[in-house]
């Protein structure tokens, strides 16, 4: 029996194999269309993944972010907006996701994209920088009551071999996030002609590539 630690395996450089975007279609007789675009990231490793748990937070981590806001309270063009990260070994994903009426997915599709421009143009202001900064620690603080995550979150360090990061010091390096550093991340992540559109419902694929060649 071989007692010897097993080695590490390299981890592979993240390589776009398909840097074009992408709109799939899936037609369902279904009374909303739900919506995912989606912008990739380079996974657990990926430099940015700091600024994008701050954009995650600004646009669509809850009822207060700007999507929420422009696009369901404002606008009222979708039923539920939101925002997700997930990541993998050597790739990941940042996700808005939504559920529309079927007359309104195109001009909701739009009007998320409009907002996107906007952050990458104009970026953040320091209150709304600051005042995500404090939700985000609070809700990463709170989630380690339960032991499930906490286990979970360590035990990912260790799967990963990532360096061992104590909750002050992942609240240290948000802290440390500046405005001009989100509107560069922001711009690294929310490529168009990269992005890839996937969705559940009536809407057409013509229909959102004419939406999204509007903003390439």
């Amino acid at each position: 029996m071989n007692l010897n630690k097993p080695k590490v395996s390299h981890i592979v450089p993240f390589v776009d194999k398909n840097p074009y975007y992408s709109v799939k279609c899936i037609s369902k007789k279904l009374t909303q269309d739900y919506v995912n675009i989606i912008f990739k990231t380079k996974g657990y490793f990926d430099p940015n993944n700091y600024y994008y748990k701050l954009l995650h937070n600004i646009l669509g981590g809850n009822m207060s972010s700007r999507l929420f806001v422009e696009i369901r309270e404002k606008l009222g063009l979708a039923y539920t907006i939101s925002c997700d990260i997930t990541n993998y070994e050597e790739v990941g994903y940042f996700n808005i996701y939504t559920q529309n009426e079927p007359d309104d997915t195109l001009n909701c599709l739009e009007h998320i994209f409009k907002e996107l421009v906007k952050f990458k143009k104009h970026g953040t202001n320091k209150t709304e920088l600051e005042n995500n900064k404090k939700n985000y620690c609070d809700i990463y603080k709170t989630s380690f009551d339960d032991i499930e995550d906490e286990n979970e979150y360590y035990s990912s360090k260790i799967l990963y071999n990532k360096p061992f990061e104590t909750i002050d010091m992942r609240i240290k390096k948000i802290q440390s996030i500046t405005e001009e550093q989100l509107k560069l991340s922001a711009n690294d992540l929310f490529e168009f002609n990269k992005v890839q559109i996937i969705t559940f419902g009536k809407v057409k694929q013509d229909k959102i590539e004419k939406v999204l060649k509007k903003f390439m």
